[in-house]
């Protein structure tokens, strides 16, 4: 594959639908969420809106294997 064409694998499209002042996101069933999973934190970047579990943490995250943030020197503190 050539540039970035492996994140079409990763791409799911959906509709968003609007009830009053509310909105829902139709997630199709390779996407969805596990059964019990009824809380969500939304947070905000921008334009994205990026949606986890209640009861999932940060650390599951960056836990993940696609995260790599690599290695970085600390910078000398200064006095």
């Amino acid at each position: 594959m050539h540039g970035h064409d492996w994140i079409l694998d990763l791409v799911i499209k959906t509709v968003l639908l609007r009830r009053k002042r509310s909105q829902v996101v139709c997630l199709p069933e390779d996407v969805a969420f596990p059964d019990g999973v009824g809380e969500f934190v939304v947070f905000r970047e921008g334009k994205r809106r990026v949606i986890v579990p209640a009861d999932s943490s940060w650390d599951d995250f960056f836990e993940e294997p696609r995260i790599d943030i690599g290695e970085r020197e600390q910078p000398v503190a200064r006095r």
